[in-house]
């Protein structure tokens, strides 16, 4: 398999709750899914859980002015995207701190988040999965597919659409998941696997984007491998070529 990622995530040693300070048990964490998640994978996550107690923002605090939140009840229900822009995605903070070392420290260390109950992704903006003006929408999916990872500890969610955003969240093992090579694994799947037109000219322009080269090339390779297989709809090719960089529509038309 083509290694997509360009650094590996690191594998941890089994942990459990006993071993790390403030860790949640981990049967606490399964009863809690086993009371409610029943069909996590089809069904809209929240929707099958408690009401969320904290929300995560995907920017840095100094990016987003906006309130803290106070009712989650009304503010947290569903993803949405503040008056600054930002993405904005409820969750549970049982099962983050459970899951993630980086929500475990800022929830547990964090008095901002304590109070405000939003918990800051910085990252998203260092790593330039979204920056200050652009559609929100490709980091927030992305976070969601890793959310769900988180939830369900399943990844036939993931999606080559927002696989190369999920793999710079793993990057340099930052938010320090314990099994984040299983998602890692299931993202480079994603990327290396068959992919319909429109889908790999997404990945091509997203892989231009964040500077991976590799991926770009993969979905220059499946975007040919579609167009020499079967005659397209009118209008298809050109709608997908589109969107992609100037240099890989040049490689494509010359293929």
């Amino acid at each position: 398999m083509c290694n997509i990622a360009r650094k590996q995530v690191p594998r941890h040693h089994e942990t459990n709750g006993a071993s790390r300070a403030g860790a949640i048990l981990e049967d606490d964490l399964s009863a809690l899914l086993s009371s409610f998640l029943t069909s996590a994978l089809e069904a809209p996550l929240v929707g099958t859980l408690p009401t969320p107690d904290c929300v995560v923002s995907l920017a840095r605090e100094n990016t987003c002015h906006c309130s803290a939140v106070t009712d989650m009840n009304s503010a947290a229900k569903v993803v949405e995207t503040c008056e600054c822009g930002v993405a904005r995605v409820p969750a549970h903070r049982l099962l983050l701190a459970s899951r993630c070392g980086f929500f475990d420290a800022s929830l547990r260390f964090g008095l901002g988040e304590q109070r405000s109950l939003v918990i800051h992704l910085g990252i998203v903006e260092d790593l330039g999965v979204w920056r200050p003006g652009e559609d929100p929408r490709p980091g927030m999916e992305a976070f969601r597919s890793l959310l769900r990872f988180l939830y369900t500890s399943q990844t036939e969610h993931v999606k080559a659409e927002h696989a190369l955003d999920v793999l710079a969240l793993l990057a340099n093992d930052f938010l320090q998941l314990p099994d984040a090579l299983l998602l890692q694994r299931a993202c480079e799947e994603a990327l290396t696997g068959e992919m319909g037109l429109d889908t790999a000219a997404a990945v091509a322009s997203r892989a231009h984007q964040l500077e991976h080269p590799e991926a770009e090339a993969l979905a220059v390779d499946s975007l040919a491998a579609v167009l020499m297989k079967s005659p397209q709809p009118a209008g298809a090719v050109r709608r997908a070529a589109a969107g992609l960089p100037r240099a890989a529509a040049a490689e494509l038309m010359e293929r």
